[in-house]
C-alpha cells in the first residue's frame, strides 16, 4: 500500500493565465504511478488549470468552491458543473481544463 502525506509535496505556483498552486500526487512522470495522474490543485477564482492533456488518466476531487470540468473530444466541448464532493476523470489523451467560477 502506498501512503502520501500531501502536506509534504513541493507546491508549485503556476502563472497567470493558468493561475493556481499545484501540487502532484502520483503519475508516471513522478514515476510512483503509472496509470494515472492525481494532484492537489488550489485554483484562484475565475482561474483555470488551462487547456492540457496527459498521457496517462487525470483524477481530481473537488473539495471547495464550485466550477466547470470542460473537456473537448473530436473538436465537440463539453461543460459539466462541478462542486464540493464531485470527482472529475479525464482519459489520457483527452483535451481538458477545470475552471473556478468567480462566484
Amino acid at each position: 500500500m502506498l501512503v502520501i502525506n500531501a502536506k509534504e509535496i513541493t507546491d508549485y505556483l503556476v502563472p497567470k493565465p493558468a493561475e493556481r498552486e499545484l501540487k502532484v500526487v502520483l503519475a508516471p512522470q513522478l514515476g510512483n504511478y503509472d496509470k494515472a495522474t492525481i494532484l492537489l490543485s488550489l485554483i484562484p477564482p475565475e482561474s483555470s488549470t488551462g487547456l492540457h492533456q496527459h498521457g496517462s488518466d487525470e483524477i481530481m476531487y473537488v473539495v471547495s468552491g464550485e466550477g466547470e470540468a470542460i473537456e473537448i473530444i473530436g473538436g465537440k466541448q463539453t461543460i459539466t458543473k462541478v462542486k464540493p464532493g464531485y470527482v472529475t476523470q479525464t482519459t489520457s489523451g483527452i483535451q481538458h481544463k477545470i475552471r473556478n467560477t468567480p462566484d
